[in-house]
């Protein structure tokens, strides 16, 4: 039932009590949940940088990044996240297809652009070694 609806009703109406005490309800332990998912992963996120700014100053400013696969494991295992919420999930081939398709059109639409304007110069190229490596 809509807001409208409610309008002129009592709240000792058995139709207000039932419909919307649920909800709210409903509502209200959905925010909680999200407010404790804000907290876990905003310590999260000052962890990881914690520990990859110490590894950076330390010297390791190489692997540091390495770290945060297994600190990610441990978070998404604490948060108890869903494979749905965590955006690990599988879709339709159209849009796979479509995601492959894109930055291949994008390249070819620049070298398309460069090659129409004169910006190229193929004259030292091994096309030998190019059909290899394509």
């Amino acid at each position: 039932m809509e807001i409208a609806g409610l309008v002129g009703k009592r709240p000792s109406d058995p139709e207000v009590e039932t419909d919307c005490a649920p909800r709210m309800i409903k509502l209200l332990l959905e925010l909680q949940d999200i407010q404790q998912r804000s907290v876990s992963f905003f310590f999260a996120v000052l962890i990881a940088i914690y520990i990859t700014s110490t590894m950076g100053t330390n010297g390791y400013g190489a692997v540091s990044a390495f770290i945060l696969i297994p600190l990610s494991a441990v978070f998404i295992w604490l948060g108890k996240q869903s494979h749905a919420e965590l955006g690990v999930v599988v879709g339709r081939k159209s849009l796979y297809a479509l995601s492959v398709l894109m930055p291949i059109l994008g390249a070819s639409l620049i070298a398309g652009a460069a090659l129409l304007t004169g910006h190229t110069d193929t004259t030292q190229t091994d096309w030998n070694n190019t059909c290899l490596n394509v």
